[in-house]
C-alpha cells in the first residue's frame, strides 16, 4: 500500500515538473516573442526614413535629433503647419487671383472655373484610390511625400509668371469713349496656353493633398487616447481653417503690389486701382511651396507609431455600429485581401449611422465650401464694397469663425466626455441653430442705379441692356467694363455714358447719355460704382456671417468622430477616404456651382468676352439675399434632418461598461 502510494506521488510529482517545465517553455517562448514584437514595434517608433529599392524594404535609417518630436503633441504640431498652409493654397490663395489670371493671361471665365475645379477633381481621385488601398499603412510616409508633392506643385503654378513674356500695359490702348473705342484683341494669343500649366498644377495639389485628411485625422487618433482625439483633431482643423483666412488676407495684400518686382516705379504710371493693374499673384505660391517642401521633412522622419501608444488602441471597437463588428471579423477570416476591399465598401453602404453622417456632411460641406468661394464677391456686390476690403472683411470673419468653431467643439467634447450618442445630440442642436442663422442672410443693402439695368436712360424707356439710342453711335462694347457715375447714375463704362471727350485719366466730358450735364462738367470712374454712401447693414451682416460659419463649423470635427467609431477602428481610413471623396463628388463641387448660379439668377448687367458672355457685373441685391436666403435655409435644415437619422439609427455594440475609460490621462 505504501509502495503503491510512493508511486503514485512519485508520477504526480514527475507530472508536476513536467507541467511546471512546459510552463517554463511557453513562457519563455511568449517572452521570446513579445521581444521580437517589441523589437518590431520599436524600429517602428523612430523617428527617420525607410528607403524601398524594387519593392524590398532596407534599413531604416534611424534620426535621433527628430525624436523628440515623436510625441502627440509633436504630430500635431507638424501636421498643423502643413495643414494651414495647404489650405492657404486650395481654399485661398486660388480663388483669390482668379480675377488676376483672367486678366494677365487673357483667360475666360469658363477656363479659370475649370481651372479652380481641377483641385477637387484631383482630390476625388485620390480618394477613391486611398479608400481601394490597404489600410495598413506607414501614414507619417503617405502624409509627408503628398505634402512635398505639393510644394512641387505650388512652384509649377508659379512658373508661368518667370517664363511668360513680361507683362506690357502701356501697349494697350485705354481708350473707350463714344467715336473712338479699340476693340479688343480676341486673336488666339500664345499666352493663353499657360492655362495648361495651372491645370496640372491645381490637379497636382488636389491629389497631394489627400493624405493629410484620410491620414492625418487617424494617425491623430490612433495615438491618443479616444477622449482626447475630438480636442487634437479639432486643433487640426482650427489651424487649417486659418489658411484659407490668410490665403484672403495676404493674398488681397500681394495684389497691391505689381506683378513685375524689377520694374522701376517710374515706369508704372498706374496703380492697383486701375483696371489695367497685376499684382503680385505668384508671390503667396511660392511661399507656401516653400514651406511645404521644408515641413515635408520632419513629416517624413515621424514614426509609424509614436511610442507608448498601443494602450490607447484598446477597446477601440465598443462604439461601433450594431452587428457591423462583427460582419468585418467574418469578412477578414473569410475572404482574400482582393476580395476585402468590396466587402468593406458594402459594409460600410450598410452602416446606416456611417451613410447618414455622410449625407449630413455633404450637405453642411456644400454650404461652407460654396459661400466660401463667392463669399468675398458677395460683399463686394451686395454691399458695394472694393474686392480688397470685401477679402479683407471676409477673411477675419472666417479666422474668428473657423478657429473658434473647431476649438469649441474639441474642448465641449473634451470637457463632457460625450459618446457617440452625445456627440450626435450635440450635432443635431448645432444643425438647428445653424438654420435660424441663415435667416439672417435676408440683409443687404439697397441697389445701386445702373443705367440699363435698374433704372431707364434718361428721356428713354427701361430695358436691360446698356445699350440706348444716346450711345447708339459710339460703337460700344461691353468686352470692358470701366463703370463711370454720373448725376447718381452708375453707367457700365464711358463709352456707355456717351462720353465725347477725356479730360483726365478718370474724368470725362460731354457725355450724351448723362441728364443736365453741361460741357464744364464731369464724370468720375469709380471702382464703387456710384455706391458713395457707406451701407451701415454691413456691420451686423458680418456678425450673420460669423454666427452661421461658427455654427456650421461646430459640427466638422465631431461628425468626423462620429465616423471614426461607428466603423471598425482598422476600417477608419477606408471609411474617411469614401466619405471625402462623396462630400467632394457630390456636396462640394456640386454646391459652388449652385452658390454661383443663384448669384447669376439675380444678375442685371453681363460682360462679354469677344461677344460671348462672361462674368455678371451687377446684381438685383434683394434678389441676391433673398436666394441665398432660401438656399442656405433649405441646406441647413435638410443637414439637421440627416443628424436627426444619424440620432435614430445609431445603436453602438459594446455595453455602457466596456465603453468606460480611465479620465486620468493627460493629453
Amino acid at each position: 500500500m505504501g509502495e503503491a502510494s510512493d508511486c503514485n506521488g512519485n508520477a504526480a510529482l514527475d507530472l508536476k515538473q513536467d507541467c511546471q517545465l512546459l510552463q517554463t517553455d511557453s513562457e519563455e517562448s511568449r517572452e521570446t516573442e513579445e521581444k521580437l514584437s517589441e523589437s518590431s514595434l520599436n524600429s517602428d517608433e523612430q523617428c527617420g526614413c525607410k528607403f524601398i529599392c524594387c519593392g524590398q524594404k532596407t534599413r531604416k535609417y534611424a534620426f535621433n535629433v527628430f525624436q523628440s518630436m515623436a510625441t502627440p503633441q509633436g504630430a500635431l504640431a507638424i501636421l498643423c503647419i502643413a495643414n494651414m498652409a495647404q489650405q492657404t493654397i486650395i481654399n485661398g490663395l486660388i480663388g483669390v487671383n482668379i480675377s488676376t489670371l483672367e486678366k494677365r493671361f487673357e483667360l475666360r471665365s469658363t477656363e479659370t472655373g475649370i481651372i479652380a475645379s481641377s483641385a477637387d477633381i484631383g482630390i476625388v481621385v485620390t480618394m477613391i484610390f486611398i479608400s481601394l488601398y490597404r489600410d495598413k499603412v506607414d501614414k507619417p510616409r503617405w502624409i509627408g511625400w503628398g505634402v512635398f508633392l505639393c510644394g512641387l506643385g505650388c512652384f509649377l503654378f508659379a512658373l508661368p509668371h518667370f517664363i511668360a513674356p513680361k507683362y506690357q500695359f502701356l501697349n494697350i490702348d485705354i481708350t473707350n469713349y463714344c467715336g473712338n473705342v479699340t476693340e479688343p484683341d480676341c486673336n488666339q494669343s500664345s499666352i493663353r496656353n499657360y492655362r495648361y500649366i495651372f491645370i496640372v498644377a491645381i490637379s497636382i495639389i488636389g491629389l497631394s493633398i489627400c493624405p493629410m485628411y484620410a491620414h492625418g485625422v487617424t494617425y491623430l487618433d490612433e495615438n491618443v487616447k479616444k477622449k482626447n482625439s475630438a480636442m487634437y483633431n479639432s486643433i487640426y482643423f482650427a489651424t487649417g481653417g486659418i489658411g484659407p483666412a490668410l490665403g484672403f488676407l495676404c493674398g488681397g495684400a500681394a495684389l497691391e503690389l505689381y506683378t513685375d518686382f524689377s520694374a522701376n516705379s517710374d515706369e508704372i504710371p498706374i496703380d492697383s486701382t486701375s483696371y489695367l493693374w497685376v499684382g503680385a499673384w505668384w508671390t503667396g505660391f511660392l511661399f507656401c511651396g516653400g514651406i511645404m517642401l521644408l515641413i515635408s521633412i520632419p513629416i517624413l522622419m515621424l514614426p509609424k507609431y509614436l511610442p507608448g501608444t498601443a494602450e490607447h488602441r484598446k477597446n477601440r471597437n465598443v462604439e461601433v455600429q450594431e452587428n457591423h463588428l462583427i460582419k468585418t471579423e467574418i469578412n477578414e477570416e473569410n475572404e482574400k485581401e482582393s476580395c476585402q476591399v468590396g466587402s468593406d465598401i458594402l459594409l460600410l453602404l450598410k452602416n446606416k449611422a456611417y451613410v447618414f453622417t455622410t449625407l449630413a456632411v455633404t450637405t453642411n460641406c456644400a454650404l461652407i465650401y460654396g459661400f466660401n468661394t463667392f463669399g468675398a464677391k458677395y460683399l463686394e456686390s451686395v454691399f458695394g464694397l472694393t474686392p480688397f476690403h470685401s477679402c479683407l472683411l471676409f477673411g477675419v470673419a472666417a479666422i474668428f469663425a473657423n478657429t473658434g468653431a473647431q476649438i469649441t467643439s474639441g474642448i465641449v467634447i473634451k470637457k463632457f466626455n460625450l459618446s457617440v450618442e452625445g456627440i450626435i445630440k450635440y450635432l443635431l442642436a448645432c444643425g438647428v441653430f445653424s438654420a435660424f442663422c441663415s435667416i439672417g442672410f435676408i440683409v443687404h443693402c439697397q441697389d445701386i442705379d445702373l443705367a440699363g439695368g435698374t433704372v431707364p436712360y434718361p428721356n428713354s424707356t427701361f430695358e436691360l441692356t446698356p445699350y440706348s439710342s444716346c450711345n447708339e453711335d459710339c460703337g460700344c462694347s461691353t468686352d470692358r467694363y470701366q463703370p463711370v457715375c454720373g448725376e447718381g447714375i452708375t453707367y457700365f463704362s464711358p463709352c456707355f455714358a456717351g462720353c465725347q471727350t477725356q479730360i483726365s485719366e478718370t474724368s470725362y466730358t460731354n457725355c450724351s447719355c448723362v441728364s443736365n450735364l453741361n460741357s464744364t462738367e464731369n464724370i468720375v470712374i469709380s471702382s464703387e460704382n456710384c455706391d458713395r454712401n457707406a451701407c451701415q447693414m454691413i456691420i451686423p451682416f458680418l456678425l450673420i456671417i460669423f454666427l452661421c460659419f461658427f455654427s456650421s463649423l461646430l459640427t466638422y470635427s465631431p461628425a468626423l468622430q462620429v465616423t471614426m467609431r461607428c466603423v471598425p477602428f482598422n476600417k477608419r481610413v477606408k471609411a474617411i477616404s469614401l466619405q471625402e471623396a462623396f462630400v467632394r463628388l457630390v456636396g462640394i463641387i456640386p454646391g459652388r456651382v449652385i452658390v454661383g448660379a443663384v448669384l447669376d439668377v439675380a444678375c442685371v448687367s453681363w460682360s462679354t468676352e469677344c461677344g460671348e458672355q462672361g462674368s455678371c457685373r451687377t446684381y438685383r441685391r434683394l434678389e441676391v439675399a433673398r436666394n441665398n436666403t432660401i438656399l442656405l435655409l433649405i441646406q441647413t435644415v435638410v443637414c439637421a434632418i440627416f443628424y436627426f437619422l444619424v440620432y435614430l439609427v445609431y445603436k453602438p455594440a459594446g455595453s455602457s461598461e466596456q465603453k468606460e475609460e480611465n479620465d486620468n490621462e493627460i493629453i
